[in-house]
């Protein structure tokens, strides 16, 4: 059965004499209630003149109909517009890029500071398990360009880090590869101090830059670790590890006199008062889940060989995968040769080596980590490296599809 108000509308567009009598009832109630107003009787059917509005809509109701079509058209243009902007002002930003030089390392590495306090101790008389002499060698100051290294001559003088000519190279080989792909980039070069004070975010907390450069981070502060793991795993950032051997050990930095303290990490701790041997790598497990590898604790005068190595890479200190689920971009085939003697003679045995050396990316949290794994300053004048670095490691980190953008 139809509706009442379906029927009304039927009846009343099936005869001109229904328009007639629908517009007396509409009079007749209005003066019934005019007459009656005493009594605040209305008689106007609310249907009949809900109906009427719909047939016999005003000009005014036609006209503010249109209005608002015409505004929500206007509003959908203008969203449109304002997206159009916000994807134009984000194609527009440039890639923020630093390269973080290792301060805190070279501090360690420093004459009369770590390294001659390791060499004193490295074999501990029987019975001594805590060293509270020479702990003055644990604390050091901060260079700003050149230092002396623990081996050096002292009579030489200070020298710029080996590893700044790399770093440096690095910086232009990336200016240049952004040109290439027609990228706008922006290159800061900051250190280790600056990481540690969190001048790599914002003061909203979001990143400063979009891609870091690290090299040999070995000794970092807390602050600095957690600020690069939030660079990264909530923040969504891009870390390039260009050296092994990172986040060994753990250091307190002393702003005002510019100084680092051993706190823990390569096999020892301090507390300030005494030493004791401990731990190697300070952050194992955690640099496991966000790094995905972790230092590869053979010496430079252990026996490891390189069977795909077409970058002639000499063994020196390493990184091996140890999370599943990095994704490996070149396997170097690590094995290691085990010498046994037997009389006068030695047989050398090949057995596949149980850490797996090899560049990889790994996705951890919002970002990713690209480590290459080794000592890559090294192969500073490799051709055959700097090609691969271009066409296999910067794609990568500029997030662009390998072979350029398509």
């Amino acid at each position: 059965m139809l509706s009442r108000k379906k029927k009304m509308k039927k009846s009343i567009s099936s005869s001109p004499l229904s328009w007639t009598f629908a517009k007396a009832l509409l009079f007749v109630g209005l003066t019934l209630t005019i007459a009656s107003s005493s009594f605040k009787v209305v008689f106007v059917d609310a249907q009949a003149t809900t109906f009427l509005q719909e047939f016999f809509p005003t000009t005014e109701d036609e006209e503010g109909a249109e209005e608002d079509e015409e505004g929500a058209e206007e509003d959908e243009e203008g969203a449109e517009e304002d997206e159009e902007g916000a994807e134009e002002d984000e194609e527009g930003l440039p890639l923020r890029v630093a390269f973080v030089r290792p301060s805190f390392t070279y501090s360690a590495y420093q004459q009369n500071g770590f390294y001659n306090f390791y060499g004193i101790y490295r074999e501990l008389p029987d019975g001594i398990t805590n060293v509270t002499t020479n702990l003055n060698l644990l604390t050091v100051e901060v260079p700003d360009e050149t230092y002396t290294y623990y081996r050096d001559d002292p009579s030489e003088g200070p020298s710029t880090p080996v590893q700044q000519d790399y770093t440096d190279m690095l910086m232009e080989l990336v200016e240049e590869e952004a040109s290439s792909l027609d990228l706008d980039v922006e290159i800061a070069d900051i250190s280790d101090k600056e990481v540690h004070h969190g001048d790599i975010f914002d003061s909203a907390g979001n990143n400063a830059y979009d891609v870091l450069f690290l090299f040999h981070q070995e000794y970092v502060t807390q602050a600095e670790y957690d600020n690069l793991k939030k660079f990264v795993v909530q923040n969504g950032g891009t870390i390039v590890f260009n050296h092994a051997n990172n986040f060994i050990a753990e250091v307190n930095y002393h702003s005002a006199s510019n100084t680092i303290t051993l706190v823990r990490g390569h096999d020892w701790a301090y507390d300030g008062n005494s030493a004791w041997p401990t731990d190697n790598e300070r952050w194992l497990e955690e640099n496991q889940q966000w790094v995905g590898s972790n230092f590869m604790d053979d010496t430079a005068s252990d026996d490891v060989i390189f069977l795909n190595n077409p970058f002639n890479y000499e063994h020196s200190e390493e990184q091996f995968v140890t999370n599943p689920n990095a994704t490996i971009i070149f396997d170097f085939g690590v094995v290691e040769m085990n010498a046994t003697e037997t009389g006068d003679e030695v047989n050398r045995q090949h057995y596949p080596h149980p850490e797996k050396v090899a560049i990889y990316e790994m996705i951890s949290g919002k970002g990713k980590v690209i480590h290459l794994s080794i000592f890559s300053h090294k192969l500073e004048d490799n051709e055959t490296f700097l090609d691969f670095y271009e066409e296999e490691i910067l794609p990568r980190a500029f997030d662009v599809p390998i072979g350029g953008i398509q």
